[in-house]
């Protein structure tokens, strides 16, 4: 049976979706890097009400670059990646596999629209385009005052602490590639903390 067509912000779907694309090349990754095992264990345990549609013996666990997927399902694959690392040491994991997920996205299916992000305020100024490639949910946009950014996220019913924090560390990548050195950020609040939105503060160098 074909699975239903999603469409964008469908209140039927309360967690939101997903791209496959948002996950893929960090899922394999994971099991080049880590542990395959792990995932293809998380894979099979999905609930059957998320209509999950992995194949738990294929690469990357057959997600499909151009396919929808329920938030939960990202969740629960988020989750088993940084299960087996102390808390102090996910963030450098993260950010080493959003390395891995922004190089895929430069050479498959956004490399065109990856290639116009020239600098940091173009970037900027289509975050709310290139969200909506990944997330069928949310208003997302970046306020840029010199060698700092806020990013404010709202209305994003895929929120997840971890799915959050691989928000933040694509940002910092992709100041990255754009050239800019030392990048960090830190959390000025959280939907995770009873805010309404989620906003970073970004500072750089170069």
């Amino acid at each position: 049976m074909s699975a239903k067509p999603v469409r964008a912000n469908d209140v039927s779907a309360p967690y939101g979706h997903i791209k496959g694309s948002a996950i893929r090349e960090l899922v394999l990754w994971y099991e080049r890097k880590h542990d395959p095992t792990l995932l293809r264990a998380v894979a099979r345990a999905m609930p059957p009400e998320l209509d999950a549609r992995l194949e738990p013996d294929a690469p990357g666990l057959g997600i499909l670059a151009s396919r929808w997927y329920d938030a939960r399902v990202v969740h629960l694959l988020l989750d088993a990646t940084v299960a087996k690392h102390p808390p102090d040491a996910r963030d450098a994991l993260l950010r080493e596999g959003i390395r891995e997920v922004v190089r895929g996205a430069a050479r498959g299916m956004y490399a065109f629209v990856i290639g116009q992000i020239v600098s940091p305020e173009l970037y900027a100024r289509n975050i709310q385009r290139l969200w909506g490639l990944l997330q069928d949910t949310g208003e997302r946009r970046i306020e840029i005052t010199g060698p700092q950014a806020l990013s404010i996220t709202r209305g994003w019913r895929g929120h997840h602490p971890i799915a959050c924090r691989v928000n933040q560390h694509t940002m910092a990548v992709i100041l990255e590639v754009l050239g800019k050195r030392d990048v960090r950020f830190a959390k000025e609040r959280c939907v995770a903390d009873g805010s309404p939105d989620c906003c970073y503060r970004f500072v750089w160098t170069g």
